[in-house]
């Protein structure tokens, strides 16, 4: 699993100090020594007044620490969203090679192409309907989820995925489910940017966010923003999966 993955390279970081931690109603911010990293909360309902049951234990501590903490229990939710945000403060944007900005137009979607959006991504919708022949949005808001379509049903030819996949824990089927697609594109400021991560996947591109002004994001998070906020103070990258320099 893709997760398991992300916990084993997070240990090279492990004597990395994790400066501040916020979990926000609509993202969660982490600051290491390394950098920042955003991660989606995904919390529907809460079942107490703490979310966190190990809340106090992250800040000044390093993240063989935390790994310790998220290792009792790696598939809460929680733990889930703090390893991702983790691992995407480590993320070495200056080795990365930027396949560019505009994943929409990196997909070379064709006129007739099926296309599969996997959570919803308002702003590109307008500009993927204009390119290929059907847009088909699967997302619980939208009357239907990955779960309830099944392989033998799904019939795209490009899919953009939302990364929150990753957290609720359906990535693994989504990837199996798009693997006769031609194109696939991992979306979202919670992607991590890192494509030894999904050698075993059908995924062509990486779409994420670097974090520019570590304040205004943290600002904005904190106080229950999301992208529309704080993506003005972060730089859109895409990465192309399989390649190598």
């Amino acid at each position: 699993m893709v997760l398991n993955k992300m916990f084993e390279k997070l240990k090279k970081f492990k004597n990395v100090k994790i400066k501040k931690l916020v979990i926000g109603l609509g993202y969660t911010a982490a600051l290491t020594e390394e950098g920042l990293g955003l991660s989606y909360t995904l919390i529907s309902r809460k079942e107490s007044c703490t979310v966190n049951p190990s809340a106090g234990s992250f800040a000044g501590r390093t993240i063989e620490d935390a790994l310790e903490i998220i290792h009792r229990d790696i598939h809460g939710i929680i733990n889930k969203t703090l390893l991702i945000a983790l691992f995407n403060s480590t993320i070495d944007f200056g080795s990365l090679k930027s396949a560019g900005c505009d994943a929409v137009e990196l997909m070379d979607l064709k006129r007739q192409d099926e296309v599969y959006m996997i959570g919803y991504f308002e702003p590109l919708v307008d500009s993927i309907k204009t390119r290929c022949a059907s847009l088909k949005i699967i997302e619980e808001r939208h009357g239907t989820t990955t779960g309830r379509i099944e392989a033998e049903e799904w019939k795209s030819d490009a899919n953009i995925i939302t990364s929150t996949s990753l957290i609720n824990g359906t990535f693994e089927d989504i990837a199996k489910k798009c693997e006769k697609s031609r194109v696939n594109c991992l979306m979202g400021p919670s992607t991590p940017l890192d494509t030894d991560l999904f050698k075993e996947h059908n995924i062509t591109f990486l779409a994420g966010l670097k974090p520019l002004n570590y304040d205004r994001i943290f600002e904005i998070v904190s106080e229950g923003g999301g992208t529309k906020l704080f993506n003005k103070h972060c730089e859109k990258i895409v990465v192309k999966c399989g390649v190598t320099d």
